[in-house]
């Protein structure tokens, strides 16, 4: 074996197998939107580096301290840039040059910036760094080793022609769309290289497929829909929803929204759409994406489908286990091929890891934008969307449908008009309504009422704790826009009652402990009261029927959600009260949304305090209110950052071109221009720098002993997949706290945060302190 690639446990793989491995693995992506030439030529070509004497050296010792003290990604680079770019006159060569150069030069870490911040030229400046790299002795190596240079030239000269032709669907996206179609490159390659890379470790054949099970999970979603019955108002309407998302998966592809009410049955009836859609589509569809806002939702839906469709057939995937930080070298080149990728028929996963895997630009995340060509994607909850990202939210819809072949499904009871914003709208589909609006449909779903007793002054913890001990309900429902108003209300209800705390600080599988013990407490006939205090994370798509809401001021879309917690199935035969009321002293500084949603509903009350707040009519005024740019700077849908927008840094990036033009006048700039390593570091979809920590709760604690044990890499990947729901996020500045009380320690060779004995309640979550001290969460 003349030049190695890599030497794992003693195994030792060739740059020519694993170069043909990881072609044909991202050109098997890549043609998905006609760019087969592309993708083969860039897994053929990304690690030309390696056949450097200085490699060949550096692999042999096989010594992880020196992991990183060879640059192998810039010879591929250099090679394109020089060959075929630098005297080229024609844009489509260029462009095509400059998708290989950026995507194999980044492909051990992020996309770099082609004009910064700092109004340098990366790209150029990157090339003429490493013009004493040799790539011409090494490309001589190549041609004998690897690939024949004819062949090489033939497979840019097809790629040149397939970039002009889905540049001829791109050019309306203008910049943005190039910009998304270089991370689409960037993630087949390095999607393809870690694939490779852990097969060969693990012993896998990296082309091992099945068939795609589309008829059979139809057919068992048929099986379920067979057992609807339509013996109430409101069953029968469900049955109704469920046929109308049958028929309408007939449909082409394209960007759809399912508007129904609360406990309309969308997550069956969305799924029912989807597999029949893949069903008649067949292998056109590579898989099925439910995106859900929170964790808690996403761990009821997942056993809503699972119960259809079957443990395999499902991935769950939230925030990622395994560290992906691009700074950690030694942790994350050898673990990021632990990082899930999007491999099952159906993936249920969050709007953070949806939006990372598109924005975030971390390799761990980005690898798996490659996995949404050609998919179903279901958006559920879609008011969710933070509104700093609603621009670059429709934008990416609009791309993954028109140039990647997926189809959308925006789902929520309360629809926000996305297809009226000014500048950035969503482009929906022809008649794009699966259920048509239908005021008998609105009214048979209507099993609750507004009452708005907010005031200029609010209501203490205190006074909401004792508003809901004194009403007469049996089941009530407390929803606070803070962790430390639900906390603050728990602790004042002192009535002797059923009371449970939900919030962030408790792991998916115990929240889900809790969902079920209430579940079952509301079906129950005991005599005690039950009152639950959550966090909002409880608001949307939640199964749960309470007999009152009590619900702290925030958006109308807000309340409307709250108010399907209540009277869910019309079990109460009657109309239940959902209550509006303000927190006192209230401060949502570090919660803007929330502070403007609340806003937008105290205008909206000003107009006419005696609206319907749970009507048609007041989530339109909202929306129309909420979605006004109200001054004449930049666009807060645009997501600001300082003088600029992550929309701007990603299409023409203006503020730092001009700058570049203007400080190096003369010189050219390349055809992208956008700077997207200063848009990924600056991209959160929730504020904050927040960390992944593993829990010591139920078999969590089993979990964190298997790791640190001694079992080989794919035992600690299969137990990897089953840790997501022993985890909790927590921001950076709880995390230092945690590790100063010794409270929280690091696994090294796995990447993995885990929480120590003794820092986990039953109650109330992670605590900060092992006296078990409650510190706001």
């Amino acid at each position: 074996m003349k030049y190695i690639a890599r030497i794992i446990n003693g195994k030792m793989q060739d740059i020519k197998e694993h170069s043909e491995n990881t072609a044909r693995l991202c050109a098997s992506t890549l043609q998905k939107i006609g760019l087969f030439s592309l993708g083969f030529l860039l897994g053929a070509l990304h690690d030309l580096g390696k056949l450097s004497e200085d490699f060949q050296k550096y692999i042999l010792k096989n010594d992880d301290s020196l992991r990183g003290s060879v640059n192998h990604s810039a010879a591929a680079a250099e090679y394109i840039y020089n060959k075929f770019y630098i005297n080229e006159s024609d844009i489509f060569r260029r462009l095509t040059a400059q998708l290989i150069i950026d995507a194999v030069y980044s492909h051990h870490g992020r996309l770099f910036d082609c004009i910064n911040t700092s109004a340098e030229n990366e790209f150029s400046d990157k090339m003429n760094a490493h013009l004493g790299c040799g790539y011409m002795e090494l490309a001589d190596i190549y041609y004998n080793e690897v690939m024949a240079e004819e062949r090489l030239i033939e497979l840019f000269e097809s790629s040149v022609e397939e970039v002009k032709t889905i540049f001829s669907k791109i050019k309306q996206f203008s910049h943005f769309g190039t910009g998304m179609l270089q991370k689409l490159v960037y993630s087949s390659l390095i999607d393809a290289d870690r694939w490779d890379a852990f097969c060969f470790e693990a012993g896998l054949d990296p082309f091992m497929t099945s068939m795609l099970p589309w008829e059979e999970l139809a057919e068992k979603m048929e099986r379920k829909a067979r057992s609807f019955i339509a013996d109430t108002p409101i069953n029968e309407m469900r049955c109704r929803i469920s046929e109308r998302c049958f028929e309408f998966a007939k449909r082409p592809g394209g960007i759809y929204r399912l508007s129904v009410p609360t406990g309309g049955g969308k997550t069956l009836s969305s799924l029912r759409y989807a597999l029949q859609y893949a069903k008649n589509n067949n292998a056109l569809v590579s898989h099925i994406f439910y995106v859900i806002p929170f964790r808690t939702i996403l761990d009821q839906t997942a056993d809503e489908i699972r119960a259809v469709c079957g443990d395999d057939a499902v991935l769950e995937h939230h925030s990622g286990v395994v560290a992906e930080d691009d700074n950690d070298k030694a942790v994350y080149e050898r673990y990021s091929i632990l990082t899930q990728r999007w491999d099952k028929p159906i993936v249920l996963t969050t709007l953070v890891q949806f939006m990372n895997a598109l924005y975030i630009g971390k390799s761990a995340c980005a690898r798996r934008m490659n996995a949404l060509v050609n998919s179903v994607i279901i958006i559920d909850e879609v008011q969710s969307v933070p509104k700093k990202l609603i621009s670059l939210f429709n934008e990416a819809i609009n791309f993954l449908a028109e140039i990647c072949n997926a189809t959308a499904v925006l789902c929520t009871a309360t629809q926000p008009s996305l297809e009226n914003i000014k500048y950035h709208a969503i482009r929906l589909s022809d008649d794009f309504e699966i259920v048509p609006y239908d005021k008998k449909m609105i009214n048979v779903f209507k099993r609750a009422e507004a009452v708005n007793l907010t005031s200029s002054v609010g209501m203490t913890a205190s006074e909401i704790a004792e508003f809901a001990e004194n009403t007469h309900e049996k089941s009530i429902l407390i929803i606070t826009n803070t962790t430390e108003q639900a906390y603050e209300i728990y602790e004042n209800i002192s009535i002797n009652c059923h009371k449970i705390y939900l919030s962030t600080a408790k792991c998916g599988e115990h929240r889900r402990m809790l969902i079920s013990e209430i579940t079952e407490s509301l079906k129950s006939e005991e005599s005690k009261k039950l009152i639950v205090v959550s966090t909002q994370l409880v608001e949307a798509g939640i199964d749960v029927s309470f007999a009152c809401v009590i619900r702290i001021m925030a958006g109308i879309d807000n309340l409307i959600q709250a108010a399907g917690r209540c009277n869910r199935h019309g079990e109460y035969n009657r109309l239940c009260k959902v209550y509006l009321v303000n927190f006192a002293d209230e401060n949502l500084s570090m919660l803007p949304d929330i502070a403007e949603a609340k806003l937008c509903t105290k205008l909206l009350l000003a107009e006419n305090s005696e609206r319907d707040l749970l009507s048609n009519e007041s989530i339109n005024d909202y929306y129309r209110e909420y979605f006004k740019i109200r001054d004449t700077g930049l666009n807060p849908m645009n997501y600001i950052v300082g003088e600029t927008t992550i929309m701007e840094l990603l299409s023409g990036n203006k503020l730092y071109v001009n700058d570049y033009k203007t400080r190096r006048k003369g010189e050219s700039v390349p055809l992208m221009m956008q700077a997207f390593k200063t848009a990924g570091i600056a991209f959160h979809v929730i504020e904050g720098n927040t960390y992944t920590i593993l829990v010591p709760y139920a078999e969590g604690r089993n979990y964190i002993e298997m790791l640190q044990s001694g079992i080989g890499l794919q035992e600690k990947y299969e137990i990897i997949k089953k840790c997501a729901g022993f985890t909790v996020n927590v921001f950076e500045y709880q995390l230092k706290k945690l590790r100063e009380n010794y409270g929280a320690y690091f696994i090294e060779d796995l990447g993995i945060w885990c929480l120590s004995e003794g820092f986990y309640s039953e109650e109330y979550g992670v605590l900060f302190k092992s006296d078990s001290e409650f510190m706001n969460f």
